[in-house]
């Protein structure tokens, strides 16, 4: 993680910033699905024996933000632009069964987020 904030404007009263933050973890545990039973019954069907020894693949996400704080006398403003997954990267949340399918599908998280705020604070 790292930020850096610089005084601008008159008087240095304003502030212009900017921070990021790189995430990089193992994935979740579950616990494995037995593909042959959840065709055999129609539903998902995990199997307990195991534990939680399937591992999926490691998370990874860089997140990137840029603010302008404008500070007044009696309040101050501020417009921030914030980046999430800036890499667009797919990261994995889950596996299930897809019963149409008769297929185990990956759920991903969310991929490339953009905010953009305005707050005010008296």
């Amino acid at each position: 993680m790292f930020s850096k904030e610089f005084s601008v404007g008159p008087g240095g009263r304003n502030v212009f910033g900017i921070s990021g933050r790189f995430i990089y973890t193992g994935g979740f545990r579950e616990l494995p699905i037995d593909l042959e039973s959840s065709i055999d019954q129609g539903r998902e069907v995990r199997i307990w024996d195991y534990g939680f020894s399937e591992k999926l693949d490691n998370y990874f996400r860089i997140d990137l933000m840029g603010y302008f704080r404008r500070i007044r006398l009696k309040y101050s403003s501020e417009w921030k632009l914030e980046i999430i997954n800036l890499t667009n990267n797919k990261n994995m949340l889950r596996t299930e069964y897809d019963n149409s399918t008769q297929s185990v599908k990956v759920e991903y998280q969310n991929t490339l987020i953009q905010l953009i705020t305005y707050k005010i604070q008296f």
